[in-house]
C-alpha cells in the first residue's frame, strides 16, 4: 500500500490536484505494479513562511528579489 506525500508552496487548482492524483497513481501502477485502489496520494499546501531554503523562508526570499 503506497502512500505518496506531495508538499507544495504555491496554490494549485482543483483540476491540477485531480491531474496530479490521477497521474501519480498511474505511475505507481505502471512502475511498481501497485493496485490503484490501494494507492494513496496526499497533497499538502505549505505556507511560504513555513517553508525554508538556504537559511530563509520562501516568503523572505521572494520579498528580497
Amino acid at each position: 500500500m503506497p502512500i505518496v506525500n506531495i508538499q507544495y508552496i504555491d496554490s494549485i487548482t482543483d483540476h491540477q490536484k485531480r491531474q496530479v492524483i490521477e497521474q501519480v497513481t498511474e505511475v505507481m501502477v505502471k512502475v511498481l505494479n501497485k493496485k490503484p485502489e490501494s494507492t494513496y496520494i496526499v497533497l499538502q499546501q505549505i505556507e511560504t513562511e513555513n517553508w525554508g531554503v538556504n537559511g530563509q523562508t520562501v516568503s523572505d526570499r521572494r520579498n528580497n528579489n
